[in-house]
């Protein structure tokens, strides 16, 4: 399975003497070899930093991060056995293997696995990584102070496994050999069924067998044979298919007719190089020293998703998340920041308005008011001229209606208040019986309501007649 129209993977490797980035990108094509630097160095520090930051500016889009790899030389591997298939189980298991396959403390070391397979019932199979601590924090700060983030921290190993996954096509081999030449070493790969089962760093490389081949080629060969007879006693006396040569190995002259004197199985040749579609304007149109592998780097550039080892070191994790949650925090305190200066601006804003708009409406008001009164005096006067106009409200037809119901009193005095809207009645009726029946019928009339008494009704002891006033307030319209 093949990455496909993802953007290009940065992959860099400091080694021991050579520093090496790549950039693979994988299209329908195949895998392309964008941009390819290769650089003698001599030390790991702040000059190389800036080397590093030189040459990523020449990229077209200046890398935030990268895959870092470590050379397999500077990694122990170990290749293990846990009785258990509970991945809880296996991460505590792992942590107490770790103190117990090296020398250093553990504090000195930083180490990952991945579990390659089941073995006998009940048991995994697991590759440990474990790298010193101080070579680690080294590349980081050097990749660090070049303004480069490190995404992942690999081993070369692995990248190697991915090349071989996708480059070595045909049927799965029951055992394969896979032999990296690099320039001061060479990594050795024993595969079953196309998965990790044995590795071991050869301190022979590219630069002793290109230099003095025929002092270097004797030795050289003897150890690729004691890995092979290793790798054949830890998979149960089987003997691999093959041998395959890959990386500097493809270039050196005579390196193959040498193993093949010394190991009873059939050696083959590839050239990573040759299983990339190579952009050559973008790498500068030159190849790489003939001493230097990239095997594993296009193999991590190939399929940087199936990588499993990751040696960051918990220091560099835990700050990554400080200054994560920092920015975050930053982040979220520029945007309450803007809340608030937004809030208090559209209240601001909207109490300006509102003294604004207020503001306005008195001096509408002001400027209305002398009209307003004009209008109301007037109005006053309308309704009282319409009172007056009415003619169930004028004195004559008042006092017709009135005079209709006196018949049997005797009136002494009329009086009209429009203002009041009151009429007062005052006369003499010979019983009070007379008086009360006046009282009922002016309230029943349509012109009047509220008929009271003006003053108390008294007898006047000369005439014997009972004199009363009565206040009739009109019937509104």
């Amino acid at each position: 399975m093949t990455r496909r129209s993802q953007g290009p993977v940065v992959l860099v490797e400091i080694g021991g003497d050579w520093l090496k980035i790549a950039q693979v990108s994988v299209g329908r094509d195949g895998a392309a070899l964008a941009s390819l630097h290769v650089e003698k160095i001599e030390a790991v520090d702040s000059a190389l930093s800036a080397r590093i930051a030189a040459v990523f500016r020449g990229f077209p889009v200046f890398p935030r991060s990268v895959v870092a790899c470590l050379p397999r030389q500077t990694v122990n591997i170990r290749m293990l056995e846990l009785p258990s298939l509970d991945p809880r189980e296996i991460v505590d298991m792992v942590d107490l293997q770790s103190a117990k396959q090296t020398p250093y403390s553990q504090e000195e070391i930083v180490y990952d696995y991945r579990v390659i397979g089941e073995g006998r019932k009940g048991y995994s199979r697991i590759m440990l990584a474990i790298a010193q601590r101080s070579i680690l924090r080294q590349r980081f700060f050097v990749l660090e102070e070049a303004g480069i983030q490190v995404e992942r921290m690999c081993v070369s190993t692995e990248g190697l496994l991915n090349w071989y996954a996708r480059a070595v096509t045909g049927p799965v081999e029951p055992l394969t050999a896979l032999l990296d030449v690099d320039s001061s070493y060479s990594d050795f790969l024993g595969l079953a069924n196309g998965a990790i089962a044995f590795t071991k760093s050869i301190l022979i490389g590219a630069n002793q067998l290109l230099d003095e081949f025929d002092k270097w080629k004797d030795k050289f060969a003897r150890e690729v044979q004691q890995a092979l007879e290793v790798f054949q006693a830890e998979s149960a006396g089987a003997s691999p298919v093959r041998l395959i040569i890959t990386g500097a190995g493809a270039g050196v002259r005579g390196l193959s007719e040498t193993l093949r004197q010394h190991v009873s199985i059939p050696v083959d040749v590839r050239d990573s190089i040759e299983d990339v579609v190579e952009n050559r304007a973008a790498a500068g149109g030159d190849m790489p020293p003939r001493s230097v592998s990239l095997t594993p780097l296009i193999g991590m550039g190939i399929a940087p998703d199936e990588l499993r080892l990751n040696l960051v070191p918990d220091s560099v994790r835990i700050r990554r998340n400080l200054v994560g949650k920092a920015r975050r925090l930053a982040v979220l305190g520029t945007l309450l920041m803007a809340a608030l200066l937004s809030l208090s601006l559209f209240a601001t804003t909207t109490l300006y308005l509102r003294k604004a708009c207020l503001a306005g409406l008195r001096a509408e008001l002001e400027r209305n008011q002398p009209a307003a009164e004009r209008i109301e005096r007037a109005k006053e006067l309308l309704a009282m001229v319409d009172r007056r106009g009415d003619w169930r409200f004028g004195v004559l037809n008042l006092m017709a209606s009135i005079h209709d119901l006196t018949a049997d009193v005797a009136l002494d005095a009329f009086e009209f208040s429009a203002d009041k809207a009151q009429v007062l009645i005052e006369g003499s009726a010979a019983t009070m019986k007379e008086v009360s029946a006046l009282k009922q019928r002016l309230e029943q009339t349509p012109e009047f309501k509220d008929v009271l008494d003006g003053r108390a009704t008294v007898k006047d002891e000369k005439t014997e007649r009972y004199r009363f006033q009565v206040v009739c307030t009109l019937e509104k319209r």
